[in-house]
């Protein structure tokens, strides 16, 4: 049911709180011109990727549809600043 997809986009949700941090770290790394070893990037991809994964399957509508929607946004955000950040490591 509806409670069950919530659930689950709010357990994605962690997941990708968490991700992000790392994405932050690696920002802060890059800015002080340090590098960053590729396959730990590629490493966080595919993590956020699997989440991405996850919300492609969950059935939803309404609010859960919305909440699901900024999930994916932010995920994609996420895996764009990645990309820039391989390019310019």
């Amino acid at each position: 049911g509806p409670g069950s997809a919530s659930k689950a986009i709010s357990d994605i949700s962690l997941e990708v709180d968490r991700l992000g941090g790392r994405v932050s770290a690696f920002e802060m790394v890059t800015k002080k011109g340090g590098k960053i070893a590729e396959k730990d990037l590629v490493t966080v991809i595919e993590l956020l990727m699997n989440e991405l994964i996850k919300l492609d399957a969950i059935v939803a509508e309404g609010d859960v549809k919305l909440q699901r929607k900024m999930q994916v946004k932010r995920v994609q955000n996420y895996v764009e600043t990645l990309d820039a950040l391989k390019v310019k490591n």
